[in-house]
């Protein structure tokens, strides 16, 4: 399960790219990654690069590769790392087109704050930064002793979790916004009730988007199942910062 949610994020990441590089805006396609004049295209690129795929890798590489616990959580860290440092650039590239008026299509100013999707994202990146250093100065750090970071871990878990599946609500409700304002929808002469019958009418770059909602949902949902999958009772570590030893990861 654990591998199966890594290659789902790695084909929504990859899918993402290809939606944004391309410059078939006729099939609504993004248009292409230039940052001078498609910045924004940056902004789903880094995001499911940075909050699926990076952050799923992070939680699961930790626990599923074979190699000794010092270098497992040197990946776990810079899995993080890399996450944060796209989310970073993803969340400047959206700000810099919203207050570019060259930039929008009307030659205005955009808002930076008015949907849920910037609320869960903002949630979520607050969670994410403060969990990430919270766990740096516990567990890289000799700031804390073994009682402490025993004490924290669950809540690191939990929070790590948490900020997963935001993430995965805030890619599903962003890739919602921009299909809509891209006019990903199709025009029926009758009541529409087999939808398979004219799905083909979408245009292909709002087929792809539809696709990556898709995938991202079950490498969410399946990255959750691995960290949450039943298992007999973990043994007890002296180290105290352990995390098998609060949730239990398969490689399956």
């Amino acid at each position: 399960v654990a591998v199966a949610a890594i290659c789902a994020a790695f084909s929504a990441m990859t899918m993402t790219i290809v939606w944004a590089n391309s410059d078939n805006t006729t099939a609504k396609y993004l248009g292409g990654l230039t940052w001078d004049d498609h910045v924004f295209n940056y902004h789903p690129a880094l995001m499911v690069s940075g909050s699926i795929f990076a952050l799923i890798s992070s939680l699961l590489f930790y626990r599923i590769l074979p190699v000794p616990k010092p270098y497992s959580k040197m990946i776990h860290t810079l899995c993080h790392t890399a996450a944060l440092s796209c989310i970073v650039v993803g969340l400047s590239a959206v700000v810099t087109s919203h207050d570019d008026k060259s930039m929008n299509t009307n030659h205005a100013l955009t808002a930076n704050l008015y949907s849920i999707h910037s609320m869960i994202g903002i949630a979520c990146m607050c969670m994410y930064f403060s969990n990430f250093f919270l766990g740096f100065t516990h567990f890289l750090l000799p700031l804390f002793g073994a009682a402490a970071r025993k004490a924290f871990l669950p809540n690191h878990v939990f929070i790590g979790v948490f900020t997963l599946i935001l993430a995965g609500m805030a890619v599903e409700s962003g890739l919602a916004e921009l299909t809509t304002k891209l006019g990903c929808i199709y025009t029926v002469s009758t009541v529409d009730r087999n939808p398979a019958d004219n799905y083909h009418k979408l245009p292909d770059g709002c087929k792809l988007a539809n696709g990556i909602g898709i995938m991202v949902m079950l490498s969410v949902g399946m990255c959750v199942y691995a960290l949450l999958a039943p298992s007999a009772a973990p043994e007890e570590t002296q180290s105290g910062d352990d995390i098998d030893s609060v949730f239990h990861v398969t490689d399956s």
